[in-house]
């Protein structure tokens, strides 16, 4: 029997500003009166093609904190990290929009679409936003849009864009592991949350609730924080790793396949959180079980999966089906069924 669990985090820690370093400023408390109101940057649907993975880190220390008092950002995070489920998925075009109307203020292109797991992190000294585009909505308001494609942007330097004008395409530049859109909010070279409209550190999340909003009402909506994001499930010929299912998505079995293992991808586990993946075999009998199992760290991403090594000629053709069950404080929060039909 295989299981197993896995995780990765996403690491571009530090990403200066194309323009102009960050300076540190204070932000008065009726400054999100003059602020713009923001759409969605990129052209999905969130939690079904596209995932926020990442938010502002609000704790000032060693220790991260995200709008909702969770742990669903890392160390020294100033953006918010909207995900593609896979590079196969940004190989078909995914656009870049402008949040609001404003001016192009500074532009970077010709970064190659590298994972830092191959290229490592000297490739890309002082260029950890890769490919992107800066835009300046008046009043010291900026917002700023990271790892795009290269050869895909479609703007320049002083260019007037409106709100949703095309920017470019979600890429895999600069210091990144995954395919997604950094986006980030600043006012007066402050960096801004727009879950909150505060500053990094501040109390913008009174009471673990966000007392006020950049986003338009129906990007908040569709970008609301989640406690737990599935992304994706499906079945493979053989245990996979992360790695495997960030490049594209593992080859399905087969009835001679050397293993049949069903796996999940969800994003926002905590230390504490209980898991359980169950897998049925064609006559509706246990065919393997992972868990129920404790998780011991937060993790942005987190990779489980449960099968068995064949050890007869071929495997039973039929449905097979699983069950992922992740319980928070004694509670489910994620629940998800998927099956697989296993023929000649």
């Amino acid at each position: 029997m295989v299981t197993k669990s896995a995780s990765l985090r996403h690491q571009h820690h530090k990403l200066p500003v194309l323009a102009c370093a960050l300076l540190a400023a204070t932000m008065s408390a009726g400054i999100a009166h003059a602020a713009p109101r923001l759409g969605l940057p990129i052209d999905c649907k969130p939690g079904t093609d596209c995932f926020v993975q990442n938010y502002v880190d609000h704790d000032l220390g060693t220790g991260v904190r995200d709008n909702r008092c969770s742990a669903q950002t890392y160390d020294g995070h100033k953006g918010t990290d909207i995900r593609l489920r896979d590079r196969t998925v940004m190989e078909k075009g995914v656009r870049v929009l402008a949040a609001a109307k404003g001016t192009v203020k500074a532009t970077r292109d010709g970064i190659p679409d590298v994972s830092i797991r191959s290229a490592g992190t000297e490739a890309i000294r002082g260029r950890e936003c890769g490919n992107g585009v800066v835009i300046d909505h008046g009043g010291g308001w900026v917002t700023q849009y990271c790892h795009l494609r290269n050869g895909s942007l479609k703007v320049r330097q002083g260019d007037t864009v409106k709100a949703g004008a095309l920017l470019g395409l979600v890429g895999l530049s600069g210091m990144t592991e995954f395919p997604h859109l950094h986006f980030e909010v600043r006012k007066d070279d402050t960096v801004i949350d727009p879950y909150t409209a505060g500053t990094m550190g501040s109390d913008g999340a009174a009471g673990c609730k966000p007392r006020a909003l950049l986003w338009a009402p129906k990007t908040a909506a569709s970008l609301a924080w989640q406690p737990v994001t599935f992304v994706d499930a499906a079945f493979a010929a053989a245990p996979p790793t992360v790695n495997d299912i960030e490049d594209a998505r593992p080859a399905s079995p087969t009835s001679v396949s050397p293993a049949l293992v069903a796996w999940v991808r969800v994003l926002g586990v905590r230390a504490g959180d209980v898991e359980t993946l169950a897998v049925t075999d064609p006559l509706n009998a246990d065919f393997a079980t992972s868990g129920p199992k404790t998780l011991e760290r937060n993790k942005a991403q987190w990779l489980s999966y449960a099968g068995r090594k064949r050890d007869t000629p071929s495997w039973p053709l039929g449905n097979y089906k699983a069950r992922y069950t992740l319980k928070r404080d004694g509670k489910v929060i994620l629940e998800r069924e998927f099956s697989f039909s296993l023929v000649r």
